[in-house]
C-alpha cells in the first residue's frame, strides 16, 4: 500500500511518504498483513526512533470476508448485496426463509 501525495500520482516511495505524512503509511487488508507490517514498523523504529508508522485499514471492497460470516449476516436479515453475487444472495435468502418456515411449523 502506498500513498499518492500528488494529484495524478499512483505510488509514493517510503521516503516520499515520510516527507508528506511525517510517517510511512502502510495498508492493512488482512491480519497477516499486520504481522509483517508490524515487524517492519518495529525495525524502522529501532533504526530510527523518530519514525512512526501509520496503519490504514483497507476499504470493504478490498478485504476478504469469510463466507460463514456473510451467511450469518444474511441469516440474521442483514444486507449482503455487496458481499456476494446476486444469485448467491437470493439462494441464501431462500434457504434461510425455508429454515425459518420449518422452525415455525415445528413449534
Amino acid at each position: 500500500m502506498t500513498v499518492s501525495p500528488l494529484p495524478g500520482s499512483r505510488d509514493a516511495s517510503p521516503l516520499t511518504q515520510i516527507s508528506f505524512l511525517g510517517a510511512p503509511a502502510r495498508g492493512l487488508r488482512v491480519i497477516s498483513d499486520f504481522e509483517s507490517e508490524f515487524q517492519m514498523a518495529l525495525m524502522n523504529r529501532r533504526l530510527n526512533p523518530a519514525v512512526n508508522t501509520v496503519f490504514l485499514m483497507t476499504s470493504f471492497s478490498n478485504v476478504f470476508i469469510s463466507s460463514s460470516l456473510i451467511k450469518e449476516v444474511c441469516r440474521l436479515g442483514g444486507n449482503v448485496n455487496e458481499m456476494a453475487p446476486p444469485v448467491s444472495v437470493e439462494a441464501m435468502r431462500r434457504r434461510f426463509a425455508e429454515q425459518r418456515e420449518g422452525e415455525a411449523r415445528s413449534t
